[in-house]
């Protein structure tokens, strides 16, 4: 049964490797923006398995920042990351009541890629998002909070019936499937080259490390990778279907 995971997960992403390279490029990467992403990271960020610092990031000359932006146009052309850099780094942070919770320390490589594709995936955003979706570019929780409690009272007011549904998803990023997902963000036109290049890296080889040791963790046959800054898209895809249907059914539900 393992072995058939493995099997589709590889199929997968095969398959939305060839559908990228044949599909029309992005605008190509400019030096400006490896400065300009790099900048986005705190100094003290945790380091991937490529160990690029992003002081290191901040303070290319022009040249060694044009030099990157060639590799990762390189990289968007052939869909597929240097085999040196294919690795996350997962390491295990202590909870205040007791026992730990995984985080994912992702190639730098990667992180300055994905925040410079940023805008591609906050336009699929703004083109994708449902009346139910309060996790959207200016929205808050609070704000969400806010609205639904308006909704409720004014319901009471107006003698309706007011109906929840709380559904609590518990580690829902370990249940993601790599082949449905690549299926549906293909549905609902999830740029390719990002899906691709995301997925490639969601299920590379994983390292565990504790006190500066180091451990081969099993290959993931399915889950993506919180923290990554595709991952609430690819949850946003994950879910969208469902919370579509339930809104045709219940024109009110938001």
């Amino acid at each position: 049964r393992t072995k058939n995971v493995y099997f589709r997960v590889n199929e997968a992403i095969r398959a939305i490797r060839e559908q990228a390279m044949n599909h029309d490029l992005l605008e190509p990467i400019q030096a400006w923006q490896i400065i300009d992403a790099a900048k986005q990271f705190n100094n003290n960020t945790g380091l991937g398995v490529d160990l690029w610092n992003p002081v290191l990031l901040k303070n290319l000359s022009k040249e060694a920042a044009q030099g990157m932006a060639d590799l990762l146009n390189d990289i968007e052309d052939q869909v597929a990351w240097p085999i040196q850099a294919l690795t996350n780094v997962i390491v295990l942070l202590g909870k205040p009541d007791g026992g730990s919770r995984p985080i994912a320390l992702m190639p730098m490589i990667y992180r300055i890629w994905a925040r410079i594709r940023k805008p591609y995936m906050v336009d699929w955003e703004a083109a994708n998002k449902g009346p139910w979706d309060a996790a959207v570019r200016g929205s808050s929780a609070l704000r969400a909070a806010v609205l639904t409690l308006f909704a409720d009272e004014l319901a009471a007011y107006n003698n309706e019936t007011i109906i929840k549904v709380l559904w609590d998803l518990e580690k829902f990023y370990d249940t993601i499937k790599i082949p449905i997902l690549v299926q549906r963000a293909a549905q609902l036109g999830y740029p390719v080259q990002l899906t691709a290049l995301g997925v490639i890296m969601h299920a590379a080889p994983r390292m565990m490390r504790a006190y500066q040791h180091y451990i081969d963790a099993d290959i993931p046959s399915n889950t993506i990778i919180a923290g990554c800054t595709q991952s609430n898209q690819f949850a946003r895809i994950m879910l969208h279907e469902i919370l579509a249907r339930v809104s045709s059914q219940v024109p009110s539900v938001g």
